[in-house]
Order: C-alpha cells, then sequence, then structure tokens
C-alpha cells in the first residue's frame, strides 16, 4: 500500500522488521512502468539521500567501534610499558663473612603488559637479586636476574651487571694492652674474626685492646674491649669485650 510501513507481529523479530525498512527505502512509492510525477521525483531524491545518509551513519559508527576495539587491544592488553626501580636483593649471603653494599643498590625493571596488572602490582610481586653464593673476596660482577607475576613480561633491567665486594676474613689473635707492669695471665676470647678489604689488613697480624692498668683490675681480672683499625669490622660483636686475668 503506497509508502506506508505495515506493521508486522513482534514475533517478526528486529531482523525482520530491519528487511523490511530496507526494501522501504530501496522501493518506489509508485507501481513500476507508471512515470514519476515532479513530486514524486522530489520524493525519491530524498528518500536516496536519507538511504545514504543511514549508510554513512553506519559505516562512522562501525568505525569508531573499530577504534575503540583496537585502543582496548593496545591500551589495555599487551602493548603498555612501564618502568619501575626496586632495591637490589642478595641471594646465598648467608655463608659469605660480609661484603660491601652493591654498586648500584637498586635496578630499573622494564615491565610490559596490561596496564591494569602492571600498576596493581606491589613492590612485594616484583624482584631484582643477585646470586652471591659464588662470590670470591674482593669485586665480583654479578648478572641482576628479575621476576614479575604472571601476565607480565620483564622486557629490560637496568643495569644489568652490578659490583659487589666480598670482604676477606680473618681470624686474629687478641693482644692486651697492659699498663702499669700488669701481668697478663689469660686472655678471653684469645682471638678474634675479622672483615675488612684486603687492603685494610696491610701490616696487621694482632687485634689489641684499649690500653689496661692496674686500677682497672678487680678480683684477679679486667675488662676491655678490642680496637680494630680503620676499615676492619669484627664479625661478631659479641667478641669485642675482652677479659684479662692477671697475676
Amino acid at each position: 500500500m503506497g509508502g506506508r510501513l505495515a506493521v508486522q507481529p513482534a514475533a517478526a523479530g528486529p531482523a525482520a522488521l530491519a528487511a523490511r525498512l530496507d526494501d522501504l527505502l530501496r522501493s518506489p512509492a509508485v507501481p513500476p512502468g507508471r512515470p514519476l510525477t515532479a513530486g514524486e521525483s522530489g520524493i525519491m531524491a530524498a528518500r536516496r539521500r536519507r538511504r545514504r545518509r543511514i549508510r554513512e551513519a553506519l559505516a562512522r559508527v562501525a568505525i569508531f567501534a573499530g577504534v575503540v576495539g583496537v585502543w582496548y587491544a593496545v591500551a589495555g592488553v599487551r602493548d603498555s610499558v612501564i618502568t619501575r626501580t626496586l632495591p637490589l636483593e642478595l641471594r646465598g649471603a648467608r655463608d659469605l663473612p660480609g661484603f660491601a653494599p652493591p654498586r648500584p643498590n637498586e635496578v630499573t625493571l622494564e615491565l610490559r603488559g596490561p596496564r591494569r596488572l602492571i600498576t596493581a602490582a606491589s613492590p612485594a610481586d616484583l624482584h631484582a637479586w643477585i646470586d652471591v653464593a659464588a662470590a670470591r673476596p674482593g669485586a665480583n660482577e654479578l648478572p641482576v636476574r628479575a621476576a614479575a607475576p604472571p601476565g607480565i613480561d620483564v622486557v629490560r633491567v637496568f643495569p644489568p651487571r652490578v659490583i659487589l665486594e666480598v670482604l676477606e676474613r680473618r681470624r686474629l689473635p687478641v693482644a692486651v694492652d697492659a699498663r702499669g707492669g700488669l701481668a697478663v695471665k689469660s686472655v678471653s676470647p684469645e682471638a678474634v674474626d675479622v672483615v675488612g678489604r684486603a687492603e685494610a689488613f696491610q701490616g696487621v697480624d694482632a687485634v689489641r685492646t684499649r690500653p689496661v692498668g692496674p686500677g682497672a683490675v678487680e678480683g684477679g681480672e679486667a675488662r676491655t674491649e678490642v680496637v680494630l683499625k680503620p676499615g676492619l669490622e669484627l664479625l661478631d660483636e659479641g667478641q669485642r669485650e675482652v677479659v684479662v686475668g692477671v697475676e
């Protein structure tokens, strides 16, 4: 019936209605074979323009949807690259006599993955460490290893290697600095464990105590403590106090 849109039952569904609308947009409003009047020609031109505008609008919607989808795929899934700076962990250091702090003592990780995962990762979730179990006294250049939670890739570690200086350990006898004619009978401890750089041990063959004189003696004993050369440290601070037995 002319250009009227017949109402279909609801059961026809959106697809059927869309097909009917497309037919109306494409179909002439007059029977085939009859010449168009000037008014009918204007109506058909208007319908063609309206049909073209609908197609252009649908194309824009499709382009916008594609752009949004690509943005989510790119920005929200895999291409976010973020850097995080972490303190350097030392693993396997239990058996080392001592060491100077690594140089540098923190590293930067370049991470790639979903932005929401990287930003949600806490410092406890990210790790950068060196394995010092095989380090030897002196300067050691060690590779930095790193780990991140599942879904996050560690792309790069900077710097990739650090310097760790392991200190030497030596057991040195305790030499009491007795004054005022004090006769030393015993020393406890007789030796202490000392750590330091190799150059700090030059000329050192014993660890001396603070001066001890007769005035410090009580009950046949005097208490003092060891004094270390700069650059040397006791491995065990419990060995700092020395008990001197006197005659």
